[in-house]
């Protein structure tokens, strides 16, 4: 199976995912490997995903709260 690089942000989760399909049309490798990596990248990517939606969430609040305060 093909090796994975560093995972820890969004932009390195990409390029691992833009590598793996590289390697997948050169034949480098199996289509179950491919699919096993790329369903295990998606939930990641996913999961970045939703980090960031709480993340702004978080924020909104904080910004409405400062405008209530002003009122």
């Amino acid at each position: 199976m093909k090796r994975i690089g560093s995972l820890r942000t969004t932009g390195e989760a990409r390029r691992q995912l833009a590598r793996l399909t590289r390697s997948f049309y050169q034949g480098q490798i199996t289509e179950g490997d491919y699919r096993a990596l790329v369903y295990g990248l998606s939930a990641l990517l996913h999961y970045f995903k939703h980090e960031k939606q709480l993340e702004l969430e978080e924020r909104i609040e904080t910004l409405e709260q400062a405008i209530e305060v002003k009122k």
